[in-house]
């Protein structure tokens, strides 16, 4: 099962201040699950996904049996002194203040001047694409959840007690080195997978090893009969 978040595809996309918070993200899916009568499942996500996957085994922890979070740290500026996971959210922090001052066409160029090679940024093929794939997106939905991103709550205390726990990162991503060191704040209970040959996004540019990688882990926890989303 795969869920839009609010904001997300086609779950509607309330005003960027209606109600993006992390813990209402969480609170629409439990919602979703008493919808379907799912009473305990393993939760995937990535990113923002992963935040929410989080949140939901903090939460409720009766109803998630573990959690595979991607590309995402169980706290903003975690750890402090990873350069690399300051150098995302500091890009993050750009691209959210281009949305608020100018909408999804100033994250575009935001990202084109940024971000783009030279060879996306200056071609105009690839630079349309660029324009087109950020444009798509709801202003009011990238808003409220980049906001969401940026003030979530710091779970770093709490990963020791939470159930089990696989945390992923692209070889060549941001987060790699921050989620190689997260199963060190839930000893015994947590463990890393890095993607080789992927950046940022591993979900989606290796989705079939991050797959593998996710039912492994499942089925060393004897997680593999849960529902999975």
């Amino acid at each position: 099962m795969v869920a839009d978040l609010r904001g997300h595809g086609e779950s509607p996309a309330p005003p960027a201040d209606g109600g993006y918070e992390i813990s209402a993200l969480a609170g629409d899916c439990l919602a979703l699950l008493d919808r379907l009568a799912i009473d305990r499942l393993c939760v995937a996500g990535s990113d923002l996904g992963g935040a929410v996957a989080l949140e939901l085994a903090v939460t409720a922890p009766d109803r998630i049996a573990a959690i595979a979070v991607s590309d995402c740290t169980p706290a903003r500026g975690w750890p402090a002194d990873d350069a690399m996971v300051a150098g995302f959210e500091r890009i993050e922090a750009r691209r959210l203040a281009a949305a608020e001052a100018g909408g999804m066409e100033a994250v575009a160029e935001s990202v084109l001047d940024y971000e783009a090679p030279p060879r996306v940024s200056e071609d105009p093929g690839p630079r349309r694409n660029v324009i087109a794939r950020w444009t798509a997106v709801s202003a009011e939905g990238y808003v409220g959840c980049a906001r969401a991103m940026r003030d979530r709550p710091d779970r770093t205390g709490d990963l020791a007690a939470l159930a089990p726990q696989l945390w992923l990162a692209g070889e060549l991503g941001e987060m790699r080195e921050a989620v190689r060191r997260a199963p060190e704040l839930a000893p015994g209970n947590a463990q890393a997978t890095i993607i080789r040959h992927s950046g940022p996004g591993c979900a989606w540019q290796r989705p079939e090893e991050w797959t593998v990688a996710v039912l492994d882990f499942l089925a060393g926890i004897g997680g593999g009969d849960e529902a999975a989303t």
